[in-house]
């Protein structure tokens, strides 16, 4: 796979950033299934793919997710 086509990982604090969200919500939207999983980088370390992050948002627009 190129770089050009890679998905673009992005930590916690971007993802918070994006979404207007707090950690803790994020991670509770995580656990019930409503919010994109993380990708694990390490023993200590996650991501999420942005292209994930943008469809979540798009979703609720859709009427999906929101609360």
């Amino acid at each position: 796979m190129s770089l050009e086509h890679a998905p673009q990982l992005i930590k916690r604090q971007r993802v918070q950033t994006i979404t207007s969200l707090s950690k803790s919500s994020i991670y509770a939207k995580v656990a019930d299934g409503t919010f994109p999983k993380p990708v694990k980088l390490g023993p200590k370390a996650v991501a999420w793919r942005l292209s994930d992050i943008h469809d979540w948002i798009d979703s609720l627009s859709n009427g999906g997710g929101a609360e």
